[in-house]
């Protein structure tokens, strides 16, 4: 991992997100993934757990190995789930915190604005919120996929280090995209042919296109 930083992934349905996460998952070792539409099972490359005991039991198994766990939330319970996944690999890395261990993870979370939404939070549900701001130092990155930008807390916002922007439609998820890449942004990604993307990283907006896609 190159570094313990925060990438957001943005863009309608359709657009190329997903594949760009699993692009970026092909260089990590060590992968939990928030799966609420439990897309990255199987065929997906993950091994799925539906209870947090059943994902403890597996990250003990694979630990030395490596793992690609995808955790499948309750339905209607993915803000308490992140919480609760959250507080859990913080917990996990404690060692990293202290300098006793130097093991890095990746937390993919799909569909964000479920589990992690514009609105005030209450402690007992904000332990991803805690992520957002401090897990680097306990050694996990995260990658934060959604479909709409707009209803993702700003508190992820503000603390992505870099973002992958793939096309969108909606007016409000247009103008979120506008604050952070300036208006000019809005114009190109409505028009952005599926699996094109504007990377945002260091102030600096560079076009880039999904890998697998390059020699089309």
């Amino acid at each position: 991992m190159k570094s313990v930083g925060r990438i957001g992934i943005y863009g309608a349905s359709g657009s190329g997100k997903s594949t760009k996460a699993k692009e970026l998952l092909k260089a990590r070792d060590r992968v939990v993934i928030f799966d609420p539409m439990a897309e990255y099972g199987g065929r997906g490359g993950a091994v799925s757990v539906h209870t947090m005991p059943q994902l403890v039991k597996e990250l003990k198994n694979r630990w030395r190995t490596g793992f690609r766990l995808a955790f499948v939330p309750p339905a209607q319970g993915e803000l308490a789930a992140l919480h609760e996944l959250s507080l859990l690999l913080k917990r996990i890395q404690s060692g990293y915190a202290t300098g006793a261990s130097k093991t890095e993870i990746t937390l993919l979370v799909e569909e964000l604005n479920l589990g992690y939404p514009n609105m005030m939070l209450p402690p007992d549900r904000n332990g991803f919120g805690e992520l957002c701001s401090r897990g680097r130092h306990y050694g996990i990155e995260i990658i934060g996929i959604t479909q709409r930008p707009a209803e993702v807390s700003t508190r992820w916002r503000g603390n992505t280090s870099e973002s992958y922007w793939f096309r969108q439609a909606d007016y409000r998820d247009l103008q979120t995209a506008g604050a952070m890449l300036g208006p000019q942004a809005k114009v190109t990604l409505k028009a952005l042919p599926t699996h094109h993307y504007l990377h945002f990283a260091l102030g600096v907006i560079t076009p880039g296109k999904n890998g697998i896609y390059l020699r089309r």
